[in-house]
């Protein structure tokens, strides 16, 4: 699941530089997801592919591997704690790849239009293609309403989607060199008056870009550190619960 979030913002930074808030920065969380979990306000659920791995239920009650597990009281509410903080989670996670995709095509869009004018196509077409990614995503990780599900599948999706976008990226950077042709060869003022439009052109570009690369990175502190609680708390169950060892969704 981590290349799938990882390779979802990392789309999302191949035009706003999103990714490094989540994945590669050495100043941030890795938020590297295992199983699948599908969380709901009765109960998480982890498995992997058709082998049911732990539910919690309201109330702190356990099942691993599809096996009831006796707990006292306060293991009980350890376990129902780590099982809040966790269903909080997966809808952080969630809205974080969706709002860098949907955050990242609108800055794109408005960047290139504004620097290059309307006729241009380049930020339309990554635009039109971070929403599309966008709406693929949450089909899949809000299959209906009050549901969140991450799986380990998705990886292919994030794969499957960068491939596209460096596609697409490759395409704008054609068009954005041919911005420039015309930019320099235009009979609209002299070469120094044309050289300085186009540098205006660019900075609009950047500015646009590194304004939504620090929201996306504000968000994703938010996450990392709802990570981190999910984090100790997991460990502190795998620690006190003796059939909870070696479950969990995050790494040591």
């Amino acid at each position: 699941m981590r290349r799938m979030i990882g390779g979802l913002l990392a789309v999302a930074a191949l035009v706003a530089t999103a990714a490094q808030a989540t994945a590669d920065d050495d100043t941030s969380c890795d938020i590297d997801l295992k199983h699948d979990i599908r969380v709901s306000a009765q109960r998480v659920s982890v498995s992997e592919g058709e082998e049911s791995l732990f539910d919690i239920e309201q109330g702190g009650v356990l099942t691993v591997r599809e096996q009831p597990v006796v707990l006292t009281q306060a293991q009980r509410d350890l376990v129902e704690n780590y099982g809040c903080e966790l269903s909080a989670l997966i809808p952080q996670v969630i809205e974080l790849v969706s709002g860098a995709l949907a955050l990242a095509g609108s800055s794109v869009s408005t960047a290139f239009d504004e620097a290059f004018g309307d006729d241009s196509t380049s930020g339309d077409k990554l635009a039109a293609a971070l929403d599309e990614a966008r709406l693929a995503f949450e089909a899949k990780a809000k299959p209906e309403p009050g549901v969140y599900v991450l799986a380990d599948s998705d990886d292919e999706f994030g794969d499957e989607l960068e491939e596209e976008m460096d596609t697409l990226v490759g395409e704008a950077m054609a068009e954005l060199m041919a911005e420039i042709g015309r930019a320099f060869t235009s009979d609209e003022g002299s070469f120094v008056e044309r050289l300085e439009a186009f540098g205006a052109g660019m900075e609009t570009v950047g500015r646009e870009i590194e304004q939504s690369s620090e929201v996306v990175a504000d968000w994703a502190e938010e996450v990392c550190t709802s990570v981190e609680r999910v984090r100790a708390l997991e460990q502190e169950v795998q620690g006190q619960v003796p059939a909870f060892k070696g479950m969990g969704v995050l790494g040591n």
